[in-house]
């Protein structure tokens, strides 16, 4: 029994040291440790000495890293190695070895026929030329033998090469399989990206809207209260009175009835409070539809100064009268407003409510274009223009998006340029207004690049 057992494990131990792995590594160390060897075993200084210094000399890059590294690599690439320099050596080796078969197999059939020519013209000797025939068919067998080996190891060489086109094929037909999915998860990351995008620009105009409709109604209510107030006195005669008590009050302003009535006719764009009382358009109705009074500073400052040049008492400040204007027409709900600064809250308001944007004209000149404009998109406005001419204002806002475009793709354009022309007719004067019309119009940039 114990026989048996110490025959096991010197079978083991003889397996373990036959292993490449860890025979490799025994010899990787004792190269890099060869030093420490000697000084450990044939030093001059005493056993514990050296033993103390061959523990102290021990490091983790010469006694570890190195031998196993070395071993990982000698095992692992040695197979490749040997596989590189087989299929480089094959195609030689078997040219040679078919070539050596067709040589002996010229050699045996030529020295077959001398053979069979001779024993012909000896027919004494017929037992030998029985034993020679024998021998030549056996050496025919032999040279067939070799030729159906040889003919194997072609037919396998074939074989190889067939799976192997096979594996390429099959290596590209799974690139493309990928290159196809990759491109189908790209497509439903963008569909998703734009389904989202509009999700969340539909809240925007649905939250837009309710506030719109919300605002609509108050001012219906504020204007209705309104309303029935100027009913209750003649329309011209409250503003006359209501801006005489806003300039006595708070500006400390007195003025005759006269000089208030051309400033207030004035305001509402008439030349004179003659020209207003002849305008049968003029009344509380058209002036409860009115929702801006819109005038040039320059202008109406000029005017006033004339009328109040006739004033016994002439005010130095004109720009008090203003102030005072617009306290007056804000109680009706009605906004007393420089141009300029009609052109700026025009501007602020289309921004606003993205009307520009979500418009059909803009969509339609996106939709030519293979850019990307962003869940939110920018319009980035480059020119505004506001002109005032016999009471019609027009206002001309310019601007362009910009997307970002797909490099891969063929490009079509990523710059659209956008106008929209606004225009307000009076309700009755030159300077009153109620709603306002627009237009807006869209076209894809020139694209074409050198």
């Amino acid at each position: 029994m114990t026989v048996d057992l110490i025959k096991e494990f010197i079978a083991a131990s003889k397996v373990r040291i036959k292993s490449p792995l860890l025979s490799t590594v025994v010899l990787v160390w004792i190269l890099c440790n060869w030093h420490r060897l000697m000084l450990l075993f044939w030093g001059e200084s005493p056993i514990s000495n050296r033993v103390a210094t061959f523990k102290e000399s021990w490091d983790l890059y010469t006694s570890y890293l190195v031998p196993w590294s070395v071993a990982f690599l000698y095992v692992l690439l040695i197979p490749f190695i040997h596989r590189l320099i087989y299929e480089m050596t094959a195609s030689n080796e078997e040219k040679h070895h078919a070539a050596w078969a067709k040589l002996e197999q010229a050699k045996e059939e030529q020295k077959s026929a001398v053979e069979k020519e001779r024993l012909k013209n000896d027919p004494s000797k017929e037992f030998l030329r029985r034993i020679v025939e024998i021998e030549l068919l056996e050496r025919e067998k032999e040279t067939e033998k070799i030729n159906i080996e040889v003919a194997q190891a072609e037919l396998l060489k074939h074989r190889e090469e067939l799976e192997r086109l096979a594996a390429a094929d099959k290596l590209e037909m799974l690139a493309s399989e990928k290159a196809k999915a990759e491109a189908e998860l790209k497509q439903a990351l963008e569909n998703s990206k734009k389904a989202e995008a509009e999700r969340k620009s539909a809240e925007f105009v649905a939250e837009k809207r309710i506030e719109h409709e919300t605002l609509q109604l108050e001012l219906k209510r504020k204007k209705h209260a309104t309303q029935i107030a100027l009913h209750q006195l003649p329309i011209f005669l409250h503003l006359v009175f209501e801006l005489d008590k806003t300039l006595r009050e708070e500006q400390q302003i007195i003025l005759t009835a006269l000089t208030l009535a051309e400033i207030v006719a004035i305001s509402l764009g008439y030349k004179s409070y003659k020209e207003l009382s002849e305008d049968k358009q003029f009344n509380a109705e058209r002036l409860s539809q009115v929702q801006l009074i819109v005038y040039d500073f320059e202008t109406i400052i000029s005017s006033f100064d004339a009328i109040l040049s006739a004033d016994k008492d002439p005010v130095h400040d004109t720009s008090l009268i203003i102030i005072s204007l617009e306290h007056i027409f804000a109680e009706i709900d009605i906004k007393f407003i420089d141009i300029d600064v009609l052109s700026e809250q025009v501007l602020d308001e289309f921004n606003s409510n993205n009307e520009v944007l979500e418009s059909d004209e803009v969509n339609s000149a996106i939709a030519e274009t293979n850019a990307y404009y962003g869940e939110s998109p920018y319009l980035e406005v480059t020119q505004v223009e506001a002109e005032q001419e016999s009471g019609k204002i027009s206002i001309q806002i310019d601007g362009h998006l910009t997307g970002e475009f797909d490099s891969e793709r063929m490009y079509s354009g990523h710059e659209i340029n956008v106008q929209v022309e606004i225009t307000f007719i009076p309700l009755f004067g030159r300077t009153s207004y109620g709603e306002y019309d627009y237009v807006i119009s869209a076209s894809v940039a020139d694209y074409d690049r050198e």
